[in-house]
C-alpha cells in the first residue's frame, strides 16, 4: 500500500480538531482544571496520531469506528482519572453532543453535506464545531448533562447506552460508503430494530416498576397508621367490656333512684366522649383511613379541629389508591399548616359517578386571580409560619388532577361569619 503524505496530512488536521472538541467536553463535564497542560498537551498529541492513523486506513469500516470509540475513551481515561464506566459515559455524551452540533452545522451550512468528502470542508465544519463547543461549555452549565445521567439508576443508563448504539449505528449507515450496501442496510437494519424494541421494552419495565414502587412506598407509609388505628380501636373496646360490666353491677352498689342516675349519666359521658374517629375503618381504601388518621392525630396535637361529613364510604375512582392519597395528602397538609390553634377544618367525603370527591376548607384569605397565581406557582404557601417554608405541593397536585381527568375546583365560603378558603377535588 502506497503511503498518501497528503491524505494522513489531512486526516490528522481533523484529528487535532476533533482532539480539542473532545478535551473541552470532557473538561466542562467533569468540571476539572487543567493546572499542568503539558502531560494533557502530550496525550492529546498521542491520540490525534493514533486516530489520524485510524482514519487512514478506515476505509469505511464499522471495525476501525468502534475502535477508534475504544481509543476515545481509554484517552478521557487518561486525562479524567475516572472510572473506565464513567469514561464511556462521557465518550458517549461527548459523541451526542458533537453529532447535534454537527447536524447543526449540516442545517445551516448546507454544502457541507454533499461535499463531506472534501478536506476544506471537513476542516471547516470541524471549525466551526470546535467554536460552538466552546461558547457552548463557556457559557452553559452543561456538567448537568453528565451529573444527571451518573446519578440515575443502572436502568436509564441502560437505555441511554442503548440509545447511543443506535445514533452511532444510524450515523455509520448514512455516512458510510459501504461496497455492499444492501446487505450492510439489513444487517444493521435488525440490529437497530432489536436496539429500539429493548429500548421500549426497558422504558415500559421501568413505568410498571415505579408505579409498584410507588404502590409499595403508599402501603409502607400508611398501613402502619391503619394498623395503630385497629389497636387503639381493639383497646377501646376493651374499655367497652369493662364499662359494660361496671354499668350491671351499679344496681347492686347503688341504692335509690338519684344515686343509680347520676353513676349512669357519668358512665356514659365517659364512654362517649373519645377522640378516636373510629368511623375511619369504613373505607373501603385502607391507605386513605390511614392518611386521614395521620392527619387527625397531626391537627389534634395542634389544637385544630377537624370535622367529617362521610356521604359514602365506598370510593370508586380511575386514579390508583396511591395516587388518590398523594392528592389528598397535599389538600390535608395544606390546610393544617395554613390553620392556627382553635380554628376548624371541614372535610367532606363523597363518591360521585365513580370519582372520589373531596372537600376541604379552612380559615383563609379572599381568593383572587393574584392568589391563584400565588398558589399554583412552585415555592408560594398560604401558610403564615415563615416566609422561607416552601408551597406544599399544589402545582403538583393540579398535574396529577389533569392526569387522571380530575377537575379542581378553588374559591371561598362562609361559614359562622368566618372567610373560609375551600378545595374541591374530583378525581
Amino acid at each position: 500500500m502506497n503511503l498518501d503524505l497528503i491524505f494522513l496530512s489531512e486526516c490528522f488536521i481533523n484529528a487535532i480538531f476533533e482532539t480539542l472538541i473532545i478535551v473541552t467536553f470532557t473538561l466542562a463535564f467533569t468540571k476539572r482544571k487543567i493546572y499542568n497542560k503539558v502531560p494533557l498537551i502530550i496525550k492529546s498529541v498521542c491520540y490525534a496520531v493514533t486516530s489520524s492513523i485510524i482514519i487512514y486506513v478506515s476505509t469505511d469500516s464499522i471495525f476501525f469506528k468502534i475502535l477508534l470509540l475504544i481509543t476515545i475513551t481509554i484517552f478521557i481515561y487518561s486525562i479524567t482519572k475516572e472510572s473506565i464506566i464513567h469514561s464511556i459515559y462521557l465518550n458517549m455524551i461527548s459523541y451526542t453532543c458533537i453529532i447535534i452540533i454537527q447536524v447543526i452545522v449540516v442545517t445551516i451550512f448546507r454544502f457541507t453535506a454533499t461535499m463531506q468528502d472534501s478536506f476544506l470542508v471537513q476542516l471547516f465544519a470541524n471549525c466551526v464545531t470546535l467554536i460552538v463547543t466552546l461558547l457552548l461549555t463557556r457559557f452553559a452549565p452543561i456538567y448537568h448533562i453528565y451529573d444527571f445521567i451518573i446519578k440515575k439508576d443502572i436502568a436509564f443508563r441502560f437505555f441511554f447506552g442503548n440509545t447511543f448504539v443506535i445514533t452511532f449505528l444510524t450515523g455509520y449507515l448514512i455516512t458510510a460508503h459501504l461496497p455492499h450496501f444492501i446487505y450492510n442496510f439489513l444487517i444493521i437494519g435488525v440490529v437497530l430494530s432489536l436496539m429500539v424494541f429493548v429500548n421500549i421494552e426497558l422504558l415500559r419495565s421501568r413505568v410498571i416498576v415505579d408505579k409498584q414502587r410507588s404502590i409499595i412506598d403508599s402501603y409502607n407509609k400508611y398501613l402502619p397508621i391503619v394498623d395503630e388505628l385497629i389497636e387503639q380501636v381493639r383497646s377501646r373496646q376493651h374499655g367497652y367490656d369493662n364499662n359494660i360490666q361496671s354499668l350491671s353491677a351499679l344496681s347492686l352498689t347503688c341504692t335509690d333512684y338519684e344515686s343509680l342516675k347520676t353513676e349512669l349519666l357519668k358512665n356514659i359521658d365517659y364512654m362517649s366522649s373519645s377522640d378516636l374517629p373510629v368511623f375511619l375503618l369504613k373505607f373501603n381504601l385502607k391507605l386513605l383511613s390511614g392518611l386521614f388518621f395521620q392527619k387527625y392525630s397531626v391537627a389534634q396535637k395542634a389544637g385544630i379541629n377537624m370535622e367529617f361529613t362521610i356521604k359514602n364510604y365506598n370510593i370508586q375512582s380511575k386514579a390508583p389508591e396511591y395516587i388518590i392519597v398523594e392528592a389528598v395528602g397535599i389538600l390535608m397538609d395544606n390546610a393544617i399548616e395554613a390553620s392556627s390553634q382553635n380554628n376548624t377544618i371541614f372535610i367532606t367525603i363523597d363518591c360521585i359517578d365513580d370519582k372520589f370527591h373531596f372537600d376541604i376548607m379552612n380559615v383563609g384569605p379572599i381568593y383572587t386571580s393574584e392568589l391563584h397565581q400565588k398558589l399554583f406557582k412552585r415555592g408560594y404557601s398560604t401558610k403564615t409560619k415563615t416566609d422561607h417554608e416552601r408551597g406544599l405541593g399544589l402545582p403538583q397536585l393540579l398535574e396529577l388532577s389533569n392526569k387522571y381527568n380530575g377537575r379542581l375546583e378553588v374559591g371561598n365560603r362562609k361559614r359562622d361569619e368566618q372567610q373560609y378558603l375551600f378545595f374541591t377535588i374530583n378525581i
